[in-house]
């Protein structure tokens, strides 16, 4: 059905309104981003902004959507070796991570925002946070069953999955005030910074204080 003159089709006016608020959210946050300048910069009118994306909260969550959902694909796919041996999966993930953002400066701030505070898409909950959480608790229990860990251990899978996410986040957001850094610099810290630990737990060795 051919598209009258002059109208744009919606999902490309869609598009263009989550990548101008994409950029305003990165660059201002969720509080200070303003949906009249969006609304302006985007070509429409805040009532179809409105419309759109239902409220302010709305559009926020549509921009994490969009961007995580990006971000968590590239990781996936990079990770989805079963033939290699788990560090390298591991690796791999990490790798894809830091490559995106170093692509993806603005969509990484609008997930990272999300991620650390929910509450302000009342959300009740961090949805790029538990996404990131539930790839990174994949790849660690599947690595860890492949290789041949105890039913005790794998218990300990979803809290893991759950630091590694929020210290996989920590990398990022350090990374961004030093630029100069390359990406796969990172990916190599978090990778000594996990895995020489849960490699270790792989073959059964657990850290203990004394007396216990």
């Amino acid at each position: 059905m051919p598209v009258p003159k002059g109208k744009v089709p919606r999902q490309v006016r869609e598009r263009e309104m989550l990548a101008v608020a994409r950029r305003a959210f990165a660059r201002h946050g969720f509080d200070e981003a303003s949906m009249d300048d969006i609304a302006e910069a985007a070509g429409v009118s805040k009532p179809m902004l409105y419309n759109y994306f239902e409220s302010k909260g709305g559009l926020f969550y549509a921009c994490v959507r969009e961007e995580a959902g990006k971000l968590f694909d590239a990781v996936r796919s990079a990770a989805a070796a079963p033939d290699l041996p788990p560090n390298e999966r591991l690796w791999r993930g990490f790798h894809a991570f830091f490559a995106w953002i170093d692509d993806n400066r603005d969509g990484w701030r609008v997930v990272y925002l999300e991620a650390t505070r929910s509450a302000a898409v009342e959300a009740g909950g961090s949805w790029a946070r538990a996404r990131m959480a539930e790839i990174l608790g994949g790849l660690l229990a599947e690595n860890a069953v492949a290789d041949g860990i105890s039913r005790g251990m794998r218990t300990h899978i979803e809290s893991l999955a759950h630091m590694l996410t929020w210290a996989t986040m920590a990398a990022a957001d350090y990374w961004l005030d030093h630029a100069d850094e390359p990406p796969d610099l990172q990916a190599v810290r978090l990778m000594n910074f996990c895995w020489v630990g849960f490699e270790r737990m792989l073959d059964g060795h657990l850290w203990l204080p004394s007396g216990i």
